[in-house]
């Protein structure tokens, strides 16, 4: 008999899914559930988690789902409404009538961007959602503490993602002007962002429940790297430093050895 778990990974053929399944296929099972089919997974079920038959469907025999299907902020409120609470809700309730261990749920550090600086606080019950989507994000956090403490089998992890990066060279250089105002200062290396997730969903066995950042390592505790550091043995594979001469331009040195999850595309 085989040792390999069985994984559900909602929204595995979005953007970061496509990099992330290769890495869990290595140790696991993956069964994707997306509205577009995945590659190179056991098994790809095309679907929304806003349908409790599919999502059942797509549970069956898994010994942990790692949750991403999101409704996109671009999407009007109610869509997202629908995928973000009640999709989530689908995915819990499927966990636990099929008994399901472990959820690893795709948060956003987007929960706390209301304030002006990065947070002074950890991740656990730090909320101040910037816009509908990060607050659909918070509630999504608080239904996965509420199933995990109402179900004695059940254990969830959130990951608060900053923005993932591309790093097909080291040193990487990102900047002065990219995506949102405060993208540079949440940068992820892929390889830090999958090792991450493959530990949260195969290790962190003394894990109930945790909120935890996920950016990249800048040193100084930068987003509470250290608390995510300690509670899933993450070892951060890439630097994340400031160039001294190029105002906003932030380069990536790799530190650790190489990775699958590398992105050569």
């Amino acid at each position: 008999m085989s040792d390999r778990k069985r994984i559900l990974v909602t929204g595995g053929a979005g953007y970061i899914g496509r990099r992330l399944l290769p890495v869990l296929m290595k140790e696991a099972d993956v069964v994707s559930l997306d509205l577009n089919p995945a590659e190179g997974v056991t098994e790809s079920i095309v679907g929304s988690v806003t349908d409790r038959r599919t999502v059942d469907e797509a549970m069956a025999g898994a010994d942990a789902v790692l949750h991403m299907a999101y409704g996109h902020p671009d999407h009007d409120l109610g869509k997202q409404a629908d995928v973000n609470i009640k999709g989530t809700t689908n995915v819990l309730e499927a966990c636990v009538e099929l008994k399901v261990p472990r959820i690893v749920f795709a948060s956003t550090v987007m929960t706390v961007w209301a304030k002006p600086e990065y947070p002074d606080r950890p991740a656990y019950h730090n909320f101040s959602p910037v816009n509908f989507y990060s607050y659909s994000k918070c509630c999504q956090e608080l239904l996965i503490e509420m199933y995990t403490g109402q179900h004695d089998f059940l254990s969830g992890i959130c990951l608060r993602i900053g923005q993932p990066e591309r790093t097909p060279d080291s040193p990487t250089r990102f900047g002065p002007n990219f995506g949102m105002v405060r993208d540079a200062e949440v940068l992820v290396p892929f390889d830090d962002l999958c090792e991450a997730f493959r530990l949260a969903i195969q290790d962190a066995e003394d894990v109930k429940f945790a909120s935890l950042f996920l950016t990249g390592d800048y040193g100084n505790n930068h987003y509470f790297v250290d608390e995510t550091r300690k509670t899933l043995g993450l070892r951060f594979q890439w630097k994340v430093e400031r160039d001294p001469e190029a105002e906003g331009v932030y380069i990536l040195r790799k530190v650790g050895s190489p990775d699958a999850c590398q992105d050569k595309s």
